[in-house]
């Protein structure tokens, strides 16, 4: 993106944090009621290029040609403006204009419900890649569209551009894990719920350590598996200490990777502005998308030049996760937050938005064979041209 700029800050600068939120963008409307000019500050979690932060740079990408470059933005990366876990807090309060919620399970207290509609991911028919584009619609509808999921984030202060889903998980090993029985006792480091439970039911010992630890605790040989979104293994290059690679039917990925835009400056935006922002969600989307086949790309040549490889798994491995899926989807009218005033008629608004999105994606020839290896349909999913195909896609109403 020519008009972002990484920029480190100094330590003069972090205990100066008080004048750069003075310099973020003021709320004000151009004269004309159009698109004034403005630089917007954004502090995202990852380093710039990531795959989690595709979606944001996509927005922003989108918005400043569909401006002119009237709005630019000015990118921190790795943490270097708000922390991850200070992100909406610090973006509510003016330290950055545009920030990032990687996953509402870290601010559980404030998102219940969209925490608790992550189990809902699995009552879509689609998996594997398609899968993850359903889920990815189908959350992004959901953000913008229901008033509980969309009123929780705007509740910070904070206004949702986008949401997507985390991707498809799988787990990789020091030693082979074909079946059920090679799993009994292995430990498994998992991030929580409801992959803990689902490797569990395995015969897995899930346990938790801060991620960045894995790669050192798995060449020690403290830890036997790790089990995370699919590019996750790319990101902490995981070829050498765990070569074998297993994508089973894990749960869909949680909502997350939103874009967000403090609420006072969104409020001060033109129609029109606001109106390109909205637009920016279909770009938000494709970015991600593209990214995310980009690193099963990744994976793919460097398992094949390291030694690595994406392994099948047994037919029995994924009835059990059907079961204890079924088993969790059942009870969820029973597990909502009180946020979520009508558990039964808020599952049924989100079926027929997976559904819908099915349907659309069936209408538009890119739903492929069922059977494929999670390798060929990340290949499927390369050939087609996410932009122009979600642009011709209904937009959330």
């Amino acid at each position: 993106m020519a008009s972002s700029r990484v920029r480190s800050l100094s330590v003069l600068a972090i205990v100066s944090v008080s004048l750069l939120a003075a310099s973020c963008a003021s709320p004000s409307t151009g004269e004309d009621g159009g698109v004034e000019s403005m630089e917007l500050t954004v502090a995202v979690p990852a380093a710039q290029g990531a795959i989690s932060i595709a979606a944001t740079e996509a927005m922003a990408a989108y918005v400043e040609e569909a401006t002119e470059g009237k709005v630019t933005f000015e990118f921190f990366y790795s943490d270097s403006l708000l922390p991850n876990q200070e992100a909406p807090q610090g973006v509510a309060s003016g330290i950055a204009d545009v920030g990032f919620i990687g996953t509402p399970t870290l601010f559980a207290g404030d998102l219940p419900a969209s925490v608790w509609m992550g189990d809902a991911a699995s009552y879509g028919e689609l998996t594997g890649v398609a899968g993850f584009v359903q889920d990815s619609l189908t959350y992004d509808e959901m953000m913008m569209n229901n008033d509980t999921i969309r009123g929780e984030v705007e509740a910070m202060g904070l206004t949702p551009i986008a949401a997507m889903s985390t991707g498809q998980w799988g787990y990789w090993c020091k030693q082979p894990v074909p079946d059920l029985a090679a799993a009994q006792g292995l430990s498994a480091v998992v991030p929580g719920e409801p992959y803990a439970s689902e490797l569990s039911a395995l015969g897995f010992e899930p346990g938790h350590i801060p991620a960045i630890e894995v790669y050192e605790a798995m060449e020690r040989g403290v830890v036997d598996c790790h089990s995370n979104p699919i590019y996750i293994y790319d990101i902490f290059s995981m070829y050498d200490v765990a070569p074998n690679i297993y994508v089973p039917q894990l749960s869909p990925g949680t909502m997350g990777l939103i874009p967000v835009i403090r609420t006072d400056l969104w409020e001060s935006f033109s129609p029109e502005l606001k109106e390109i922002f909205a637009d920016s969600s279909r770009a938000a989307l494709a970015g991600y998308i593209e990214a995310y086949l980009d690193a099963w790309k990744t994976i793919t040549t460097k398992a094949a030049d390291s030694g690595a490889a994406i392994l099948q798994t047994a037919p029995e491995v994924d009835e059990i996760l059907a079961d204890v899926q079924e088993q969790r989807r059942d009870a969820m009218g029973g597990s909502a937050p009180a946020s979520v005033e009508n558990p039964e008629q808020f599952l049924t608004e989100y079926r027929e938005v997976a559904q819908r999105w099915q349907d659309a994606m069936e209408e538009a020839g890119v739903v492929p064979q069922s059977g494929m290896s999670p390798v060929d349909e990340a290949a499927y999913f390369s050939d087609v041209d996410w932009q122009q195909l979600l642009e011709q896609l209904p937009a959330p109403k």
